[in-house]
């Protein structure tokens, strides 16, 4: 399958983005943008995850559905033959949260834990944000970790991840210079106000 990422008109012309270009686009995007404060790799991993989401049958439906109403609102196209999908129905946002959390934050050491939940929080909240801990005690990682997994089509999109975007190596090679990197922020954190 050519897993879409996102469609767009130029006047009359349909534009498409791949998954995969615009997941590495993002990579290197994320990774440059984070280069002057050293996290780099940070930058790259969470470009790679954060649509991840969007590698399955279910989403690409949706966002072929999306698009068509897009253009048919837009005078481009006649009206689709198919309900319009409601904006947000299919979930892309966590599946990335998730699988890092689920790969690096579970019997792990502290370093990968507080690794994993800051590039997750990256990852999750790329549309907006959300609390960690909220006032009521909920708990924004639990939400998603304990979100009904067949409702993400969470396997087929991890499978896509690990098949089309990048290799289950080349993510934990990023994941472990990311704790580096992160290990160093937090030194410098630590020196700054020790210091003051």
């Amino acid at each position: 399958m050519d897993y879409i990422a996102h469609i767009c008109y130029d006047g009359e012309k349909r534009r498409e983005q791949s998954l995969y270009d615009h997941c590495v686009r993002t990579a290197r995007y994320t990774s440059w943008a984070l280069t002057d404060i050293g996290l780099v790799n940070c930058g790259h991993l969470i470009g790679l995850l954060h649509d991840v989401g969007k590698g399955s049958s279910n989403f690409q439906n949706y966002i072929r559905h999306s698009s068509a109403y897009d253009a048919y609102n837009s005078g481009l196209i006649d009206k689709p033959d198919f309900p319009c999908p409601v904006r947000g129905s299919v979930i892309h946002t966590f599946q990335g949260c998730i699988y890092l959390l689920e790969r690096f934050h579970r019997d792990c050491d502290q370093m990968s834990q507080v690794t994993a939940e800051i590039l997750a929080t990256a990852i999750a909240s790329h549309h907006g944000l959300f609390d960690c801990k909220g006032l009521d005690e909920s708990n924004g990682f639990l939400h998603r970790l304990r979100y009904d997994k067949s409702k993400l089509d969470y396997e087929e999109c991890i499978e896509t991840l690990e098949t089309e975007i990048c290799s289950k190596s080349e993510i934990d090679n990023l994941f472990n210079k990311a704790k580096t990197e992160i290990g160093n922020t937090m030194k410098l954190i630590g020196n700054k106000f020790s210091t003051d």
